[in-house]
């Protein structure tokens, strides 16, 4: 077997690990460690990534949702704007020059581990025993299990957050991370969704996006389907492992996860585009 093929699997398996652990969809990883460790062109890696994108999410999401992390009602709104901005995005890249995507790419991680950092918990006296009658389709409620048994939370700013989306979308096609960075701390932190349920529901969406931002990618033939495909089989497998330790981690030790790989990738996307 072609060893490159073997370090591709390895990466998609780490990318997939990651990914599925704190909802970004691996692009985190296989972005950088394609552009910075074996020296390929952001444009095609951004191709690979958003097809693993798929394969990430589909693994996922059949484990998370057996034990009910994923809020499905709210990732079917928000990928509603996802879409069109990941169609954007991805169209966009195509002509972007690579080092000015790289700085986009650096600046967001950075801003989203800074806001992570900032949060607070969720508070004890915000859970509810029970879901209140609603009469707004926007008015939504999401549960979570805790040591005395099943709370409930209110979702915050779901206008807010349909708008925002549309951004995490032009980003997740543009630079191939599934939307991720964007979905996770918006969905933590101005929506209040704790931050396993986030991630859980960001790994529903980023299939949605990936697909978008993959089509456009291929019709203008930056996709390399050797590679993608060597990636899918790697994503797959971490995936199901990440998924695996992502219900039984703490939220308090996901999101460090999250903030370091996000500090740690972004330096050396800097260092890289200065090159």
């Amino acid at each position: 077997m072609d060893f490159l093929f073997l370090i591709y699997i390895g990466i998609g398996f780490l990318a997939g690990f990651v990914g599925s652990l704190v909802g970004l969809g691996g692009g985190i990883i296989v972005v950088p460690a394609l552009t910075i460790a074996l020296n390929m062109d952001i444009k095609n890696a951004i191709g690979a990534s958003l097809v693993s994108l798929i394969s990430t999410s589909v693994m996922t999401v059949s484990v998370l949702a057996k034990n009910n992390l994923v809020h499905f009602q709210l990732g079917l709104l928000l990928v509603s704007t996802t879409i069109f901005g990941s169609f954007l995005g991805s169209y966009t890249a195509v002509f972007l020059n690579p080092k000015i995507l790289m700085i986009v790419f650096a600046s967001f991680m950075l801003a989203a581990a800074y806001m992570l950092l900032r949060k607070k918990k969720i508070s004890e006296e915000s859970l509810m025993d029970t879901v209140p009658p609603t009469s707004n389709a926007l008015d939504l409620y999401g549960e979570i299990k805790k040591e005395s048994g099943i709370k409930y939370f209110k979702i915050k700013r779901v206008k807010l957050g349909i708008g925002l989306s549309a951004i995490a979308g032009w980003l997740s096609g543009m630079l191939g991370v599934g939307g991720g960075i964007v979905q996770v701390p918006m969905m933590n932190l101005i929506c209040g969704v704790p931050i396993k349920i986030a991630a859980a529901t960001s790994s529903f969406m980023i299939g949605f996006t990936g697909l978008a931002g993959a089509l456009v990618y291929g019709l203008f033939g930056k996709i390399d389907w050797y590679l993608s495909a060597s990636l899918v089989l790697g994503t797959m497998l971490g995936s199901y492992a990440g998924s695996k330790a992502a219900v039984k981690l703490k939220s308090g030790v996901m999101a460090k996860i999250l903030v370091a790989v996000l500090i740690v990738s972004a330096i050396r996307l800097i260092i890289k585009s200065q090159e």
